[in-house]
Parts: structure tokens; sequence; C-alpha cells
């Protein structure tokens, strides 16, 4: 598990907002489903 999107993530969920994933992706250097498993996690 990377924390750095986890946290991240939550971060985003908290504040209600919707994350841009291809942005995050690219951002992290990450795979895309990854970021949206976390997202939904919550």
């Amino acid at each position: 598990m990377r924390i750095d999107i986890y946290e991240s993530m939550k971060i985003m969920k908290q504040g209600e907002a919707k994350p841009n994933y291809a942005e995050i992706t690219r951002r992290w250097n990450c795979v895309y489903r990854t970021v949206k498993r976390y997202f939904e996690e919550f």
C-alpha cells in the first residue's frame, strides 16, 4: 500500500472533492486503478 496516495485520497474524500485520477496518476507515477481503489475504500 502506498501511504502517499492513501493520504492524498483521504484528504480529498474528507473535503468531498472528486479527484482527477489521471492527474494523480501522473503526479504519483502509479496505475489508475490504484488511485481509484484507494479513493473508494473510504
